[in-house]
């Protein structure tokens, strides 16, 4: 790029722009894709004539879609539009978030960008990206809580603090025909800030004999760590807990004095849990 003219632009590491004599260009970068647009034909021809020199290349005409972006141009009018509306809906359909309301960016119309204009505009969008991403998880987070109080998960209360909307109260039964059955354990939810974008953290207050509950309470389980994705809920992770009492796994152990009692005594080890939640589960 450098030595076709082009410099690399403070605004993004992966666009270049030259200016020479009224002549403007522009690149973009992404992966192995390359963009190209300038105010003159010649221009366009120069840079593809010397990349396709040094490179192996394939043209693919006039942009249409980019990163999801739908491209149209007007040459008559000098009109560019930029729509990224359906796939957005995609994804909004994707991770459950159709209710989600449009936020208009601080992108004046006609705004034409300059060196001076470049980093404020791109603050000034950034900040209302964060601000309309953290009205929609909030809104998400109500949703969910309201949801969770009609329709609670047959055997499961998660009760919001009074002080902390973000923290749940939890108290789950134990599955029927599991060694954990006639009790009810308390745990402790929290969201993150960045929820849903990374999962709740939930923890075991009443103590269990488990091989994938540690004597803190913590959980092993993989929707909690690598498996999350937006699209699941709270009531998605209540329901997954609720289930892996019902199925231990000493396969996939957090507590490995446990989950060798389990492999190697297993009629001792359901004894022991059952024990375990006779004392501390029941009647509490």
């Amino acid at each position: 790029m450098v030595k076709l003219g082009y410099k690399r632009t403070k605004i993004d590491n992966c666009l270049y722009k030259r200016i020479h004599n009224n002549v403007k260009g522009y690149l973009l970068i992404y992966v192995d894709d390359l963009i190209l647009t300038a105010n003159t034909d010649e221009e366009i021809q120069r840079v593809e004539t010397l990349l396709t020199k040094n490179f192996v290349m394939h043209l693919l005409g006039r942009i249409k879609y980019f990163l999801g972006i739908k491209i149209t141009m007007d040459t008559e009018k000098k009109i560019l539009t930029l729509n990224q509306s359906e796939y957005i809906q995609k994804l909004l359909e994707r991770f459950n978030m159709t209710d989600a309301k449009g936020k208009k960016t601080p992108v004046e119309k006609d705004l034409k960008l300059n060196d001076q204009t470049e980093e404020e505009t791109q603050n000034d969008y950034r900040q209302s990206i964060i601000k309309s991403v953290m009205a929609n998880i909030s809104k998400r987070i109500l949703v969910e809580t309201r949801n969770l109080s009609r329709e609670p998960p047959p055997g499961i209360s998660a009760t919001p603090d009074e002080n902390n909307c973000r923290y749940f109260h939890v108290i789950m039964a134990g599955p029927n025909g599991s060694p954990y059955e006639g009790g009810l354990f308390k745990l402790e939810l929290f969201l993150p800030e960045n929820y849903p974008l990374y999962p709740p953290s939930v923890r075991f207050l009443t103590k269990i004999y488990h091989p994938n509950i540690d004597k803190l309470g913590r959980i092993c389980l993989d929707i909690l760590k690598d498996q999350w994705s937006p699209a699941l809920q709270i009531r998605t992770v209540l329901l997954s807990i609720q289930a892996l009492l019902g199925s231990p796994n000493p396969d996939d152990p957090l507590a490995n004095d446990v989950a060798n009692m389990w492999k190697n005594n297993e009629t001792e080890a359901i004894l022991k849990a059952k024990e375990w939640t006779q004392i501390y589960a029941i009647g509490e």
